[in-house]
């Protein structure tokens, strides 16, 4: 009865690890999303950043 008791335990625990990191890697793979996320938004406010100084740049050459 014990023996059986502990291969229960010993199974719901590996069940239990198992999703522990299936949850750890899903939340690891959401963290890399969110750091992308914030790195494409920086690299699109510099390219519009950039793009309006070769329009202001374009405007100041037209002037001469």
């Amino acid at each position: 009865m014990a023996a059986e008791h502990d291969s229960i335990l010993r199974s719901e625990r590996a069940r239990f690890e198992e999703r522990m990191e299936a949850a750890r890697e899903e939340h690891r793979a959401e963290v890399e999303r969110v750091k992308n996320r914030e790195r494409n938004r920086e690299t699109a406010g510099q390219q519009v950043a950039f793009n309006e100084a070769l329009k202001k740049a374009g405007k100041n050459c037209l002037l001469f």
